[in-house]
């Protein structure tokens, strides 16, 4: 075997024994950069429902002791500490009539 024949034999063996793990890595990098999105969007969702939920349960608190369904928000609030978390959340609360149950939706700003 002539000397030039076998330095090139072992340049391209020295590529592939570096391309393999690089390309293991940036495959391990893609699946955890891949799962910390979803996670991130997991929680944002619950955060949303969990929003939802606690107007929705102040409304039916505000029903069982009152009678009434409250017509807005603000009664929720003052009366029934309820937060709102308005410089994150966009609240829509429409008062259907005293005996039926509002419509309620809480979006993201």
């Amino acid at each position: 075997m002539s000397k030039a024949f076998q330095s090139r034999a072992r340049t391209r063996t020295n590529r592939a024994g570096v391309l393999a793990p690089m390309l293991v890595f940036a495959l391990l990098l893609a699946f955890v950069l891949f799962g910390v999105g979803s996670v991130s969007q997991g929680a944002r969702e619950a955060q949303l429902r969990a929003a939802q939920q606690a107007v929705e349960r102040a409304c039916v608190q505000h029903y069982a002791i009152e009678g009434y369904y409250p017509a807005n928000l603000e009664v929720l609030a003052g009366q029934y500490g309820l937060i709102l978390e308005r410089d994150k959340f966009v609240y829509h609360y429409q008062a259907l009539g005293s005996n039926i149950m509002p419509q309620i939706s809480v979006f993201f700003k």
